[in-house]
């Protein structure tokens, strides 16, 4: 298998907004399916697990293939591993085995290593033998060898006689972080850490912000930190605004730009780096804070907001980006509570890593002081038409409504993939 495991770590703008303790010790990796025999069944839709650094166990393992979902949580953390595994497993055991198969079993070279997924939906005479069946699986290369690890799954199978089987990559899903929007006597103020690392590994990791043109804005900072350290960069709004009114919209980046390797860690090299990063505005000179933004690892096309307030002399803004590799493709605006239109439009295409923002001033609708309306920002991905699919799209979206004589935040809400669906249940007459 590809060792791609590291890679998104080492790159810009990869880790982001995470209130420290929320999801520091867990890591979300994507599974890429590469099918052998594409003939005789489908590829996987989807594959995903969740790893948790701190208990060393698997949180969520799945597959969903031939439209059969498995879940492989349980054998993840209990694989099957005999003597003579592959160097790449080592001397490992339980889930720390599970991850070295997932992420350091390299069939780039088949010489001394093959893994691959594997999965089996019978059409058996029998009903009761028509367990459908996922597994991953690495052992020594070449053939015979003896020793593998191995661990697998089974599901009531849907008779279909597909078999499929090839290699795979994984890759970290990266927590990436909001816009936000700062002004005059204010801080935007970074926590970096604590690091989790293993005993003995230092971490090299960059501070710095960006603007709504990715162009790089006050301080930055380069830092060594060793496990539980902790580091922090301030960027005070005033050097970027002239005059009270004037606002800046910014986004943190926390780079890890490099990590030793812990002595004898076989299973699990190169180190595995959480640096966890929370960012919060606060009020110069009294400290009070106003805005506390977490990252997010899902970046849906259409995100979702709530109804949000907007009074008289305020200024709603909506905010999409579009998270490497992907692009952001739609149409940004605002509703009111009838579902009709309020306000300008914006039709987005925006590359990897650019940004793009939309304003809708209370002024424009005519509001009064005291007079207030009640709006949901919107983020329409492009619809499939006879002539062509839907657009794959990925959008990271904010909303905030700020002051227009200060250019202070009001409110703040971030674009999450569903909203709660709340049910009620009338009561009986």
């Amino acid at each position: 298998m590809q060792k791609t495991f590291g890679s998104l770590l080492l790159g810009a703008l990869f880790l982001a907004s995470c209130v420290p303790g929320a999801r520091a010790q867990t890591v979300t990796y994507d599974i890429h399916f590469t099918n052998s025999i594409p003939k005789d069944g489908p590829s996987p839709s989807s594959g995903s697990f969740v790893y948790n650094y701190a208990t060393g166990s698997f949180v969520k393992f799945t597959v969903v293939w031939d439209g059969l979902t498995f879940d492989l949580t349980s054998t993840a953390n209990n694989p099957e591993v005999t003597s003579g595994a592959p160097a790449c497993i080592g001397t490992a055991t339980g889930a720390a085995a599970t991850l070295a198969l997932m992420t350091q079993c390299d069939t780039a070279n088949p010489a001394t290593t093959t893994t691959y997924w594997y999965g089996i939906n019978p059409n058996f005479p029998e009903r009761v033998l028509r367990n459908a069946a996922f597994t991953f699986i690495t052992f020594p290369a070449p053939l015979p060898s003896s020793g593998e690890a191995e661990m697998s799954t089974v599901v009531p199978g849907t008779g279909t006689g597909h078999v499929a089987q090839g290699p795979f990559t994984v890759s970290e899903v990266p927590i990436f972080p909001h816009y936000l929007g700062g002004a005059a006597g204010q801080i935007i103020h970074i926590v970096a850490g604590p690091v989790m690392v293993p005993p003995g590994v230092p971490v090299e990791a960059n501070l710095g912000f960006v603007d709504i043109n990715g162009n790089s804005v006050g301080p930055s900072s380069t830092v060594t930190l060793n496990a539980g350290e902790t580091a922090s960069l301030d960027l005070i709004v005033d050097t970027l605004v002239g005059q009270s009114g004037q606002r800046v919209e910014v986004r943190p980046v926390v780079e890890v730009a490099g990590a030793g390797a812990a002595a004898g860690a076989v299973a699990l090299t190169p180190p595995t780096v959480e640096l966890p990063e929370v960012t919060e505005i606060f009020d110069r000179l009294t400290g009070d804070g106003t805005v506390l933004v977490p990252g997010e690892i899902a970046y849906p096309p259409n995100p979702q907001f709530a109804f949000q307030g907007l009074a008289a002399r305020q200024t709603m803004r909506l905010i999409v980006a579009a998270v490497p590799p992907n692009f952001c493709v739609g149409t940004l605006g605002f509703v009111n509570k009838d579902g009709s239109p309020v306000g300008p439009s914006l039709q987005v295409n925006l590359a990897p890593g650019q940004a793009a923002l939309l304003d809708l001033n209370s002024a424009t609708l005519g509001l009064q002081p005291g007079q207030r309306m009640e709006l949901q920002p919107m983020v329409r991905g492009t619809p499939a038409t006879a002539a062509r699919p839907a657009v794959s799209s990925a959008c990271l979206a904010n909303a905030e409504v700020f002051d227009n004589a200060t250019g202070r935040s009001a409110t703040y809400q971030t674009g999450a993939s569903a909203l709660p669906n709340r049910a009620v249940t009338k009561p009986a007459n």
